[in-house]
């Protein structure tokens, strides 16, 4: 169970709130007692009085918990999207993660990263990134009880590297879950011009307001779908510019929950895959149409960094409500506006 992980990484004070908090099911208590293996000074003094009346119970429930105790372990395989092979790279550990940046942010360093993250009631859980060659799932929700606020600090700063173009979708949502979750690494780096992202669903706005470049971009559009900028979403968008669908049955799944299976590893990198794909067919297109300079000026206008204000993009599901606050952001919504459907 991952979180005993979790547990286990906690100070002894935290330990001690856990049980107490268990104070109406003493047996219970006594099993997690004996399962963190807390000094005998330190056990709370409802359990001492149990004695070893539960004694049978604690080392069946120990040894239940060993079998299904998941150990984070980092993975490098090999899978297969849009017709094409991808390493994919699940991060869980602090080596893991330390070794990863060596390897392809400071030895050599990418040109293009999709970026993506996934996160459960409003916490961030996954960061995914991908190039033209591999794919990785940072997994925040493993690694956060072992690193530092340093520690991740010098994680963004190679990932919003300013030589490294980034491209994402409704990314001022993700900006937001980076937030909740590492408020420092918004107010130190990631509202730097340089940090920008090209954000496709601020871009494919953008588009659509210029009528010639709306011809030469969505010039196999079929349907209604994205005749008004309000439907915008990354389906939309895929299928109309490459002709792909994108499945997202795997959206509303627990993103907490450990392992992950390999439908939502795949689901996870497939995201920071595809907005790729669409931003070269996007800026081929334009070139072919307008040429170098109007293309430039066209793709520009889907840069966004943290702090610029944003117009309904929160990644949130149906019937929860989230405040943000920030000094150039103020948000409150209950529905999903433009998510990732």
């Amino acid at each position: 169970m991952f979180a005993l992980n979790i547990l286990k990484s906690f100070k002894q004070f935290s330990k001690l709130h856990f049980i107490n908090l268990l104070v109406e099911d003493p047996k219970y208590a006594y099993c997690w007692t004996k399962m963190l293996q807390l000094e005998s000074h330190d056990i709370p003094e409802f359990v001492r009085q149990l004695g070893n009346q539960y004694e049978p119970e604690a080392n069946e429930f120990i040894q239940s918990m060993k079998k299904r105790l998941i150990t984070p372990v980092d993975s490098v395989e090999t899978c297969t999207i849009f017709g094409k092979e991808y390493k994919l790279l699940m991060i869980t550990t602090p080596k893991g993660l330390k070794d990863f940046l060596q390897k392809y942010f400071i030895d050599s360093k990418p040109d293009i990263l999709g970026i993506d993250s996934e996160a459960y009631k409003f916490k961030l859980s996954l960061f995914q990134l991908a190039t033209k060659d591999w794919c990785c799932i940072i997994d925040i929700f493993l690694l956060s009880p072992y690193l530092s606020t340093s520690d991740w600090t010098l994680v963004f700063q190679h990932i919003f590297d300013p030589t490294i173009i980034r491209i994402g979708f409704a990314f001022h949502a993700d900006f937001n879950f980076i937030q909740i979750a590492f408020p420092h690494i918004c107010d130190e780096i990631l509202k730097e011009d340089n940090r920008k992202v090209i954000c496709l669903s601020t871009l494919s706005k953008a588009i659509l307001d210029d009528s010639e470049a709306k011809n030469v971009v969505f010039s196999k559009l079929t349907d209604n779908n994205m005749t008004t900028k309000s439907n915008i979403s990354l389906s939309n968008v895929s299928k109309a510019i490459l002709d792909i669908k994108l499945n997202k049955d795997q959206q509303s799944s627990d993103w907490n929950w450990r392992p992950l299976s390999y439908e939502q590893k795949i689901y996870a990198v497939t995201d920071a895959i595809v907005v790729i794909l669409i931003k070269e067919k996007i800026e081929t297109d334009l070139k072919n149409a307008f040429g170098d300079e109007k293309t430039l000026k066209i793709m520009e206008k889907g840069n966004i960094c943290f702090g610029q204000k944003q117009k309904k993009e929160l990644k949130i599901k149906r019937g929860n409500k989230m405040t943000t606050n920030e000094s150039n952001i103020s948000i409150e919504v209950d529905v999903v506006n433009e998510q990732e459907n």
